[in-house]
């Protein structure tokens, strides 16, 4: 064979070998590149998402005041009587937590008080102690279904004008609150007769969690 093919045969393996060799560290190169490139991507996403949890607000909120009579009634009966009130969640919030916050950036909003008080004096023990239990309970525009909000099973006995009800701090209200009116249901049996109607308000509050 002429020693000048063997040459170049030699030189073509060799330069094979070299380009095999630099593809193979270009892959290389690529795939820790293509590795730095997620992790950047990850980590960036991470960061937006930390960020974005950040961007949190609490909206303490209170419904206008209601007002609303549960008629006289018989002694083992039960009392009825619903209250309607508006509210503009939206302008709160932004009042509130800012411009860039509306209703539409509530994460969760929670029952945290609900009062009743009498807005006339005692007349002959028609009080909140003729109750044997009271339920209050929430219904809006957006949401027909009513909700229970607070709730005492065992009223107590003693002379009251102004009754605390322990509240349901468990359940998310974020659906009834895209409202603009909301309905209140106050109920409860008698534990003896009410012979005149209780004129009363109710002052229900609650907390809204928002966030972009």
């Amino acid at each position: 064979m002429d020693i000048l093919l063997i040459y170049k045969i030699i030189f073509a393996t060799l330069n094979i070998k070299n380009l095999l060799f630099k593809i193979k560290t270009m892959l290389k190169q690529f795939k820790i590149a293509s590795i730095a490139l997620l992790t950047i991507i990850g980590l960036t996403t991470s960061s937006c998402e930390k960020v974005k949890d950040l961007v949190t607000a609490d909206v303490n909120l209170s419904m206008s005041t209601l007002t609303f009579d549960i008629p006289k009634t018989a002694q083992g009966s039960v009392a009825v009587t619903t209250g309607s009130t508006a509210m503009d969640v939206n302008a709160l919030i932004k009042a509130s937590a800012g411009e860039k916050f509306g209703v539409n950036n509530i994460r969760s909003l929670k029952i945290t008080s609900c009062v009743l008080e009498l807005n006339t004096a005692i007349i002959r023990d028609n009080d909140f102690s003729a109750l044997q239990n009271v339920k209050v309970e929430l219904s809006s525009n957006t949401n027909t279904n009513f909700v229970t909000l607070a709730e005492v099973a065992s009223n107590p006995t003693t002379t009251a004008s102004r009754l605390e009800i322990p509240v349901n701090s468990t359940i998310d209200l974020k659906d009834y609150f895209s409202a603009s009116n909301f309905y209140v249901r106050v109920s409860g049996a008698t534990r003896r007769a009410t012979t005149e109607p209780l004129h009363c308000t109710a002052v229900i509050k609650y907390t809204a969690n928002v966030g972009l």
